[in-house]
């Protein structure tokens, strides 16, 4: 289950491009183009030419880029690439990869079905907002593990009102995270087996988006 990988990526701090190399796996595959091997990052724009700001692990990463219209065209556009003509790194409030990234002349661009670009900033979204629910899950087994094992006069810190108050409080949020993250996986797979039945043709034919649940 992909989202169970997700949750443990996010419980660990684990600092690589995970998510991002699933969400741009999930979105080449819609589009029946091939996935690279490697890492991977995804990033939507709206033209082509443009720098890419703030890319995940953008120096580290085979980029995929989802876009609509630009470049003189209309429609919607999937690009790779593998050798940008020019990094700029840079990082998040919590220290991580976010970086400027110049496409260049090398990146190979394909059209994309309608609804690419959305379909890839809601896959980045989601699997974002598992790896929050999994590293709050972690400081909230950290936090019980803390006030059992340590003590203040005599006595553990989970034996006083005001603390397990604060912890119980604590735990309702993460609760409340968890059920969001999951309700919206659910939603995402429901969503993705309408789409993929539509798009099946009478022979069995027509792209396959991949899933959260179940392995997808």
């Amino acid at each position: 289950d992909l989202a169970d990988i997700v949750l443990a990526a996010g419980a660990a701090a684990a600092a690589v491009p995970l998510a991002e190399t699933l969400a741009a796996g999930m979105v080449l595959a819609r589009a029946g183009l091939d996935v690279p091997a490697g890492p991977l990052t995804l990033a939507v724009a709206d033209d082509r030419g443009a720098p890419l700001r703030r890319v995940p692990y953008g120096r580290l990463a085979t980029t995929v880029v989802a876009g609509a219209g630009g470049g003189g065209s209309d429609g919607e556009w999937l690009a790779v690439v593998e050798r940008p003509a020019a990094v700029r790194t840079g990082r998040n409030l919590a220290g991580e990869p976010r970086d400027e990234v110049e496409p260049g002349p090398d990146a190979v661009v394909r059209a994309a079905p309608p609804g690419t670009a959305d379909y890839a900033r809601r896959r980045l979204r989601l699997l974002r907002s598992l790896l929050i629910a999994g590293a709050a899950q972690r400081a909230l087994d950290l936090t019980v593990t803390y006030v059992n094992e340590r003590e203040q006069f005599g006595r553990a810190l989970a034996r006083f009102a005001t603390v397990q108050q604060e912890v119980a409080r604590m735990a309702g949020e993460v609760a409340l995270i968890g059920a969001a993250t999951q309700a919206a996986v659910a939603a995402e797979a429901t969503a993705a087996g309408a789409a993929d039945a539509d798009a099946v043709g009478p022979q069995g034919g027509g792209p396959q988006g991949g899933g959260l649940a179940g392995g997808g």
